[in-house]
């Protein structure tokens, strides 16, 4: 225990040392001096330890005389009389005359002195002292031959009071006296003029009595689990309890508020709690209404210093004092907090959950629902509480047969099905669980109804997606395929099933199983390809096999892709692939490949006999152009108008045949020639065979539009021969306009450049768009204008080998621009 308070009180009278709050002793005197040998240091020692004291005079020491004998005893004196510390009466105030206790109005005695004491303690109190030290003279009275008990004795016994009774010596008997001793702790008696202490067989023994109860009671209080401790309540002036002194506390008082004794002890609590009155608990008000009424008080309650929580009891042993046992709870709080909270986070959560929650009674009776399932039925939830659900929810009079509601009561189980109520909105997944009660009887369940209309709606157009899948692999020949590398499953889809031709129930659905239906020639490569995928970490892996139908021996082809799909850690898990029956293609490509090197053959024959034949004709068309000329220069005067028309007729026609067999040769040589890739400026040889062109005809009016700065990579030459084409194409048909405009520029389409040459010369008819390209097409005769019919084929033939494309429009009168990208 630490406490600086102690029921014990300095006496001020050196032979009995402390007394404790309580007690009542006696003297016996013979002389005034003998009264004033106990009474004043005894007074004064009372002073000093911040007691009211109370001298009631007898008959043998007046007022005037015991206060002249306190001021030569005591300093400063007139300072505790100034502070009401220190009151002198007489005797007449408390006694009768005839000294004994006097009646009140039911006659019984000692009441009255007991509230004259009572009187002075809550002055005591309220003015701030710690207690009562009252001196009082006595006398003897008998009823039925004993002494009467002393003045207020009880009242005494009860509260933070000390007393001393004075008698006189020679009013007793040996027996009175001794009847006198047994009333009182002890009584002091003078011998010889030294002092001695008189006790009673009776008073030693209740004083062993009680110091071995003090002692059980301390040794108690140390070692109880519950905090203790005692105060004394201080009051401000009008009365009012602002505040409190710690006094004693044990060890558990320690061990619970984390304070230690040597910290508190003999200090204010709000000094040691600085803020505790500011707490809404209003401790200081709650423990000195206690300390002043008496009536104990238990409650709970959260110190907010010290920020736990307490049950607490607390009594006033003394007015003006308390003592407050309490335990921690704290745990017990924050555990009681817990359920609070988890029981609103269930509440919101309950109202939450969009899936439509009701809980019924055994007589499906609806006991609770939340908020999504009373949204669905219109009504609030507490208007729910007591409807029918089958009325409610399904519009009938009596649950339906499928009611997994009645199924849990029959059975106790969990039940979970699909149904289609439009009440509830559609297609729904419902569970029922049994409630049971604490004998482990069915109460009722709980209906949880889940919306899967828009499941029910994907699961549709899966189903339908899955179909079209299946069908699309079908009509593409194109399967797929999943292997699980911890199983070693192997999942086909039908397609993969029919590429293979197997069925599901022929085939295990293994790796080895997959490798077996694999070709014997092709089965090594196809283990080494996805295997070595695996080994070597990569992502990927694809292979063209072929696969050997078993049922009919067939081989087919096939090309598989597969993407490996890996864990957290990197490892891979899962493949995935594809095979595609290519069988056909393969076929095809083959045809292909070998129709195409007929062609080239072909080709190759063709243009090696249209050089021959080019190149035969040269010789007897200059003949016959050479002879013609002859017959014009040398017989011109034998020949009439007829004849030399024929002759030139003749000439020309060789000279067009000349230039076809040039064109000719130009276009088979585009086509053999090799390409050498460079940064070609078309601006620039653009504007140098504008040049040429109009210098051919310098009396025509024609513009040249060029634009600046158009680049593109290709053969230069080719370039050339494109745009010598182009350009001479448009300069050719605008010679009838009075004034040729010819553009050379880039515009964008979709994204990309596109360049293109623009006239506004006669333009064509746009149904022979598709012909003009074709070598030998002309939509003009040459008397219109001379050609031969190859320019646009050679333009096409040149911009094709650089990867481009060309197209042309235009309409008759209005001009023609041919674009081609490259």
């Amino acid at each position: 225990m630490h406490t600086l308070y102690s029921d014990n009180r300095k006496s001020g009278i050196s032979l009995i040392g402390e007394l404790p709050w309580g007690s009542r002793f006696c003297q016996f005197y013979q002389t005034k001096k003998d009264l004033l040998e106990i009474f004043l240091p005894y007074l004064k020692a009372g002073l000093e330890n911040n007691e009211l004291c109370v001298w009631t005079t007898s008959r043998a020491l007046g007022v005037e005389d015991a206060k002249r004998a306190l001021k030569k005893a005591v300093p400063d004196f007139e300072k505790y009389v100034k502070n009401g510390q220190m009151e002198i009466i007489p005797s007449s105030r408390c006694h009768n005359t005839k000294g004994q206790g006097a009646k009140d109005k039911t006659g019984g005695r000692g009441e009255e002195s007991g509230k004259v004491i009572t009187a002075w303690l809550d002055k005591a109190i309220s003015g701030g002292f710690e207690g009562l030290r009252l001196a009082c003279s006595a006398f003897p009275s008998k009823e039925g031959g004993k002494p009467l008990t002393c003045f207020g004795s009880d009242a005494i016994s009860k509260y933070n009071a000390l007393a001393v009774f004075a008698y006189p010596r020679d009013k007793f008997d040996a027996i009175g006296l001794m009847e006198v001793v047994k009333n009182h702790r002890f009584a002091l008696v003078k011998n010889a003029g030294k002092w001695e202490v008189l006790e009673s067989s009776e008073a030693r023994a209740v004083k062993d009595a009680l110091r071995r109860s003090e002692e059980k009671l301390h040794s108690l209080f140390s070692n109880m689990s519950e905090g203790f401790a005692y105060h004394r309540t201080v009051l401000d002036a009008s009365g009012k309890p602002c505040d409190y002194i710690f006094l004693e506390i044990n060890e558990a008082f320690e061990r619970l508020t984390g304070l230690k004794g040597k910290d508190i002890i003999g200090r204010r609590v709000t000094e040691a709690l600085p803020g505790i009155e500011k707490d809404p608990t209003d401790w200081i008000g709650k423990y000195g209404k206690v300390a002043l009424t008496g009536k104990p008080v238990q409650f709970e309650s959260f110190a907010e210093p010290l920020k736990k929580w307490f049950s607490l009891s607390a009594f006033s042993p003394y007015k003006g004092y308390f003592a407050v046992t309490f335990t921690d709870i704290t745990a017990r709080k924050q555990a009681e907090q817990e359920i609070v909270r988890s029981q609103e986070e269930w509440e919101r959560t309950f109202d939450s959950v969009p899936d439509m929650i009701a809980i019924l009674d055994n007589k499906h009776r609806i006991m609770r629902v939340n908020r999504a399932m009373a949204a669905q039925l219109g009504l609030k939830p507490e208007e729910c509480v007591g409807l029918p659900c089958y009325k409610y929810v399904h519009g009938l009079s009596a649950p339906p047969a499928f009611c997994p509601h009645s199924r849990t009561l029959k059975d106790g189980c969990e039940h979970m099905f699909e149904l289609r109520e439009e009440r509830l909105g559609g297609d729904m997944l419902v569970s029922t669980t049994p409630i049971l009660n604490d004998r482990g009887e069915i109460t009722g369940s709980v209906h949880v109804a889940r919306n899967i209309s828009k499941l029910k709606q994907t699961e549709n157009s899966l189903r339908e997606s899955e179909q079209r899948m299946n069908r699309a692999e079908e009509i593409a020949h194109l399967g797929s395929w999943e292997l699980d590398l911890a199983s070693n499953h192997l999942f086909w889809s039908d397609e993969a099933y029919r590429i293979f031709g197997l069925k599901p129930q022929e085939f295990s659905a293994t790796y080895g199983a997959f490798l077996e239906a694999v070709h014997p020639d092709d089965r090594a490569a196809v283990n080494e390809a996805y295997s070595g995928s695996l080994r070597e970490g990569k992502d990927t892996y694809e292979i063209v096999h072929r696969v050997v139908r078993k049922a009919t021996g067939e081989v087919r082809i096939v090309h598989e892709k597969c993407e490996h799909f890996r864990d957290e850690a990197g490892r891979i898990i899962r493949s995935v692939g594809m095979v595609h029956d290519i069988t056909e293609r393969k076929q095809a490509e083959e045809k292909l490949s070998q129709r195409t090197a007929e062609l080239e053959a072909a080709n190759r024959e063709l243009e090696a006999f249209s050089y021959s034949v080019s190149h035969d004709l040269r010789s007897p068309l200059r003949s016959i152009a050479g002879f013609s000329q002859i017959l014009l220069e040398d017989y011109d005067d034998r020949l009439d108008a007829d004849g030399k028309d024929f002759l030139r007729r003749m000439h020309e026609a060789t000279s067009r045949m000349s230039q076809l067999i040039d064109d000719l040769l130009n276009l088979s040589r585009i086509a053999r020639t090799e390409m050498r890739r460079e940064k070609v400026d078309l601006s620039e040889l653009a504007l140098k065979i504008a040049d040429a062109l109009m210098k051919t005809l310098p009396e025509r009016k024609a513009e040249f539009i060029i634009a600046e700065g158009l680049f593109a990579y290709g053969d230069e030459r080719l370039f050339n021969v494109m745009l010598e084409n182009l350009l001479d194409n448009a300069y050719k048909f605008t010679e009838k306009q009075s004034k040729a405009v010819i553009e050379f520029g880039v515009t964008q389409y979709n994204g990309k450049a596109v360049y293109f040459v623009r006239d506004n010369g006669v333009g064509f008819d746009k149904n022979f768009t598709d012909k003009l390209f074709n070598p030998f097409q002309r939509l003009h005769t040459a008397n219109e204008f001379p050609g031969t019919g190859i320019g646009l084929a050679t333009v096409k033939r040149i911009i094709d080998r650089h990867g481009g494309d060309v197209w042309i429009e235009g309409e008759i009168d209005k001009g023609t621009t041919v674009y081609f990208t490259l």
